[in-house]
């Protein structure tokens, strides 16, 4: 059974790329075959967002105290 590939943030010029696709009139997963490890959902997600910029990552707010500053 092959492994899952990972999957990855989509950056701004792919997403540029995407929706240019899109308006050619392609479908989700002849777009998605275009870039590697894009699935087709992140493709529709993209295209109902509307536009390319990805959000900010959250990510996990930095422990430092107080003296290490």
């Amino acid at each position: 059974m092959p492994a899952t590939p990972k999957k990855r943030q989509l950056t701004r010029d792919e997403g540029i790329q995407i929706l240019a696709f899109r308006r050619l009139g392609m479908t989700y997963e002849a777009i998605a075959k275009q870039f590697r490890n894009v699935s087709p959902y992140q493709v529709e997600y993209l295209i109902h967002k509307g536009h390319p910029t990805p959000q900010k990552r959250s990510g996990r707010p930095p422990f430092i105290s107080d003296d290490q500053l």
